[in-house]
């Protein structure tokens, strides 16, 4: 999978499965405004696509590997 921003002009290459693992199994049309850029932080910019690069395009390009999910918590206060 294929997701660039056009803020920063940054383009990364992801395995299918590990987007899949991380966000769900969506299409790849409705994660266009969902996955942030790491770089500029912002979601609307992102633009992905399902990318089948040839052989000498897949030589060139650096693959993005999953290697865990982080939940972060936070407290939710309530006065009282």
């Amino acid at each position: 999978m294929r997701c660039s921003c056009t803020r920063s002009n940054k383009v990364r290459y992801y395995r299918a499965e590990d987007v899949v693992e991380a966000y769900g199994d969506m299409r790849a049309m409705e994660m266009n405004g969902q996955i942030p850029c790491e770089d500029c932080g912002k979601a609307t910019c992102a633009d992905a696509r399902l990318d089948l690069p040839s052989a000498m395009e897949r030589s060139r390009i650096t693959v993005r590997r999953l290697v865990e999910i982080k939940v972060v918590k936070r407290p939710v206060w309530r006065d009282e």
